[in-house]
């Protein structure tokens, strides 16, 4: 996406999420792909369907997060945030356990 073909890249995701509907990766590069493209509103759609698919992928929390606080939704973008941080610690407990 550093060529910001923003619109090639939505189509790709949207044959992959065709393809696959529970391909969680693929929503979540959709949303990330919008919200670069400041179409936040759309892309905390996208983000929220991809928690919905794998609420594991901490970096949807974020991102959503990111959007919410570009709509001024700052409840929502703290909750978001918080959540995010707090699963990605997690990530890296379990990957700190494992080098024990």
């Amino acid at each position: 996406m550093n060529l910001k073909q923003y619109e090639s890249a939505l189509s790709d995701f949207d044959n992959a999420i065709k393809l696959d509907p529970d391909f969680a990766k693929a929503y979540l590069y959709k949303a990330y792909t919008l919200l670069l493209q400041e179409n936040y509103l759309e892309s905390i759609s996208v983000f929220t369907e991809t928690i919905i698919k794998d609420p594991s992928i901490s970096k949807a929390f974020i991102n959503r997060g990111t959007a919410y606080m570009k709509t001024n939704n700052w409840e929502m973008a703290i909750n978001d945030f918080t959540t995010g941080i707090a699963k990605e610690n997690i990530h890296m407990l379990h990957f700190e356990q494992g080098n024990l």
